[in-house]
């Protein structure tokens, strides 16, 4: 830990000694606007669409076809901590436009990838209070544990409860300019969580902003139990934003600021379900107020962002509990930027920033023991609570250097020291809530640094990228290597050829939180590994661009969480208990001629567990289950991976009918997603049909009702839910499918139909 602060300061004060004061300088980091781009002046319109590729003097009649084609070719930075075109990048890349966002009315994350992204797939596995994501055979319902999720480059992992903090519905969708995802490990430059890929959330400049907007929502659902006792059990939900931006100069420095205030208010749907504990059916809502400022700021060489947010969780969402469960959560943030021109060749930025998530919630899922109930609370029955807080500092140096003032030969090194400090307590409180009882909170301070280099090769035919980066940390260390060669072998052709890697450490909940009857800890759990191998290629003509890409990964030590019988109770641990083995081809068809613009992507991504017979024996898989989807291979066992899909595909088109009239399409098809432990609940076979494939479908309709009033009506279909009300008998619900394809526990229904209003003001 101190070698890597003193070299973090080496590198601070070697390179601020050549340092000149520069408004821009070299290479933007990924934090950079797409308005700060150095390949060319990229600038967000009113609309919120990226204007991509370098711009140019252009001589006698205008090369259309290569403008085009400029166009077809973002500019991002995510892949290589640079900016450059993304056929350029060593990486495989998709960019999803703000404009396609504010249509689809689109409010998180998630709902981006699901039917606007590349290469991956996601769904919400408990109604908007979490959401899991597949990449290339692996799925994760941890987003901020196996894909790295950065607002202007400002690492958001999340919180102990959602792992997504207060903001998991309320991104400021008005202020994204685009959002950029690279398929793929990327611990090379982004260390640890890097494992399906990462997504950079980039925001507005104030010149796309100027003044003070408002947008206001409203929506709702019918409900889908059978149960139900009248339309109140349907889905409600209201969000308003107000946001705006202004620039000028401010102690003769360019200064600019956004700003973005977001609330919003859910009732989910209403559903009944059988209580063990009384022998009766329990009603069911879960309720959720969120609220969220953002603030971007920037002020000669120097960039700011902060956030503070709040949710406030009531009933059966909130936890994962049931009606009488809840949470309270706040969210908050701060982070500030230097860049520094280095003698004309290179750019040096410093960084520090911190995160921080204050969990606090209660829930009735697991029906604490009566002993200790009386021992804390002096009753027989009483909650479950956590109490979490976790502060994640951050310091972090970057020094790129041009050695030829080129371009052709580009070395980035950098340092990067954190710490995740949680301190967590667990206890019990009363039904009546006048009694609760928690020991002393246990306090893990967990630093870790990391150095990493990066070096890019530029010829004629193309380009070399070679990285490496090491993480120390008080739990594990760490390599994660990167080689990509880029050849483009024909006019409007680019081929790539990637080797990458990511790992994560376990976090402290995995290794050290002990819940008496409920969870046991396990010290000796070890990090997770994936190593990736691809071949793609990318062709682009006039507006068009065609993407493939074929792969192959290797995912060891998977981490997971294993049922097991102690003193006759049957408890949980976080085990290293699998091997992932997958691969697959993604394709992407992307473009716009006239009045249609349009994007398509199709993955065929099977992923399985390679399984020995003490795995088998330790996951306690059903043997009918392993008869009818287990596959032998390298004398073990190969399993679906729980709750991905093999085959999915997104599609999405706008048809601007006139100049004020626009009609978006969008979709997401999945093939039938297994929850594994219902390969230990029953079999597999019995269930035939009862393995739907999915289909998600959004249609806007967007007109421009005058200059500074915009109308929106969205509607969403989603098929193949199911309405949660089951005899008394199946007590777990292991049996039935669930919303998306999934079979297995789904907390929370989700509707088949929604209809969203939104109205949008320019004051």
């Amino acid at each position: 830990m101190r070698s890597g602060g003193v070299l973090l300061l080496a590198v601070f004060v070697a390179a601020r000694s050549w340092a000149q004061d520069a408004p821009d300088a070299g290479e933007p980091v990924l934090a950079a606007n797409a308005e700060e781009v150095d390949a060319g002046p990229v600038e967000a319109t009113d609309a919120g669409e990226v204007a991509t590729g370098a711009t140019a003097e252009l001589e006698g009649e205008p090369d259309e076809d290569g403008l085009a084609a400029a166009l077809a070719d973002p500019v991002q930075s995510i892949a290589a901590n640079t900016a450059q075109a993304a056929s350029d990048a060593p990486a495989t890349s998709w960019l999803i436009s703000g404009a396609d966002l504010r249509r689809l009315g689109i409010q998180s994350v998630e709902e981006a990838v699901r039917y606007l992204g590349h290469a991956m797939s996601s769904y919400e596995f408990n109604a908007k209070a979490g959401a899991a994501f597949t990449s290339r055979g692996y799925s994760s319902d941890q987003l901020g544990l196996h894909m790295a999720v950065f607002v202007d480059g400002n690492q958001t992992d999340g919180s102990a409860l959602t792992t997504q903090g207060a903001s998991v519905y309320l991104m400021p969708i008005e202020l994204i300019d685009h959002i950029e995802v690279l398929i793929g490990p990327g611990s090379v430059l982004y260390g640890n969580h890097a494992m399906l890929g990462v997504i950079n959330v980039v925001l507005r400049g104030a010149d796309s902003l100027k003044g003070v907007h408002a947008t206001v929502q409203v929506g709702g659902a019918p409900p889908v139990d059978p149960g139900a006792k009248d339309l109140s059990w349907g889905e409600v939900n209201a969000r308003a934003a107000v946001y705006g931006g202004a620039s000028g100069t401010l102690l003769g420095k360019s200064a600019e600021l956004t700003w973005h205030l977001g609330l919003r208010y859910d009732r989910m749907l209403g559903y009944r379900v059988w209580d063990r504990r009384t022998g009766l059916y329990d009603d069911q809502f879960g309720r959720d107020a969120l609220g969220r400022l953002t603030l971007r700021a920037r002020w000669g060489d120097w960039h700011f962002l902060g956030w503070a947010g709040v949710r406030q969780g009531w009933g059966s969402t909130a936890t994962g509990g049931t009606s009488n469960s809840g949470s309270f959560e706040p969210e908050y943030g701060l982070d500030a930027s230097r860049h520094w021109a280095v003698r004309e060749r290179g750019d040096f930025m410093f960084r520090a920033y911190v995160t921080v998530f204050d969990t606090h919630s209660w829930s009735e899922t697991y029906s604490p023991h009566p002993d200790e109930c009386r021992q804390a609370v002096g009753d027989a029955a009483c909650y479950d609570t956590l109490d979490w807080l976790t502060v994640k500092p951050h310091l972090e140096s970057m020094f790129t250097w041009d050695w030829g003032l080129d371009r052709r030969h580009v070395t980035t090194v950098g340092a990067h020291l954190l710490a995740d400090i949680s301190l967590v307590s667990t206890g019990y409180r009363s039904f009546d809530g006048q009694r609760a009882q928690s020991p002393a909170p246990d306090v893990a301070p967990l630093p870790n640094a990391a150095l990493y280099a990066q070096h890019v090769w530029r010829f004629s035919a193309g380009s070399l990228y070679v990285g490496l980066r090491g993480d120390v940390g008080a739990l594990d260390w760490n390599l994660a290597p990167r080689v990509s060669l880029n050849l483009s072998p024909a006019e409007h052709l680019n081929v790539k050829a990637i080797f990458s890697s990511a790992f994560r450490t376990p976090t402290i909940t995995e290794r050290f939180l002990e819940v008496p009857h409920v969870l046991l800890a396990n010290p000796d759990l070890v990090p997770e590994n994936v190593y990736s191998a691809e071949l793609a290629a990318q062709y682009q003509v006039g507006g068009q661009t065609l993407l493939l890409s074929l792969y192959a990964d290797y995912w060891r030590n998977v981490i997971r969480v294993v049922a097991q019988t102690v003193n006759g109770e049957l408890v949980n641990q976080f085990r290293n208990v699998s091997t992932v083995v997958s691969a697959g081809v993604n394709a992407a068809w992307k473009g716009r001629q006239g009045p249609f613009d349009w994007a398509l992507s199709l993955s065929y991504a099977p992923g399985r567990y390679l399984l020995n017979p003490a795995e088998l024996a330790t996951l306690k898989v059903l043997q009918s289950s392993l008869d009818t989807l287990g596959r032998p291979a390298f004398g073990e066992t190969l399993l679906p991976v729980e709750g991905g899909s093999d085959f999915y595909a997104t599609a999405h088109a706008t048809w601007a009918v006139t100049g004020w009239l626009a009609v978006t399409v969008a979709a997401n098809v999945n093939s039938p997603r297994l929850r594994y432990y219902a390969l230990t609940a029953q079999p597999v076979a019995d269930l035939g049909a009862w393995l739907p494939w999915s289909l998600d479908t959004r249609t806007a309709v967007e007109v421009q009702a005058s200059k500074h009033v915009q109308l929106r009506l969205i509607y969403t279909g989603r098929t193949f839910t199911t309405g949660p009300t089951f005899p008394p008998q199946l007590l777990d619900n292991f049996e039935l499918p669930q919303p998306n394809g999934t079979l297995g526990l789904h907390l929370n229904p989700v509707p088949n139909h929604a209809l969203m209003a939104e109205v949008s003001v320019h004051l």
